[in-house]
C-alpha cells in the first residue's frame, strides 16, 4: 500500500498511466507520485521484490534574486536564463551581467532545494 503523508510538500497519488492512483503497488515495480506546483519529485515510489516500499518526496523549488546594482548579475532573458525567478530542484540557469563584467558560474538549485 502506497500512502503519502498529508501537506503541500507531500506528494499525492496522482492520476495517468504511471501514478500511483490506486494506492497500491505489486511487489517488483513503481509507480509515479505528483508534486503541488513549486515543488519537483524526487526519486521514484516502488515496492521491491520483497515488498519494502520506498516513498518519493517534493523537494519545493529555489527563488533565484540578486542584489540590485551595476556588478550584480540580473535574471535575464532566453532559454538558459533565470528569467522566472525560481528554479527547479536539481537544475540551474544563466544569470546575466552587465557590459564590462564577466558572469563566473551559473546559478544552481540543489536537489535538496537549496540555492
Amino acid at each position: 500500500t502506497v500512502s503519502f503523508a498529508t501537506g503541500r510538500g507531500n506528494p499525492t497519488l496522482g492520476t495517468g498511466n504511471d501514478s500511483c492512483q490506486d494506492g497500491t503497488l505489486a511487489a517488483g515495480t513503481s509507480c509515479t507520485p505528483v508534486c503541488a506546483s513549486g515543488y519537483t519529485l524526487s526519486g521514484d515510489t516502488s515496492c521491491s521484490a520483497a515488498g519494502e516500499v520506498t516513498l518519493s518526496t517534493c523537494v519545493q523549488d529555489c527563488t533565484v534574486s540578486f542584489a540590485t546594482g551595476r556588478g550584480n548579475p540580473t535574471l535575464g532573458t532566453g532559454n538558459d536564463s533565470c528569467q522566472d525567478g525560481t528554479l527547479a530542484a536539481g537544475t540551474s540557469c544563466t544569470p546575466v551581467c552587465a557590459s564590462g563584467y564577466t558572469l563566473s558560474g551559473d546559478t544552481s538549485c540543489s536537489a535538496a532545494g537549496e540555492v
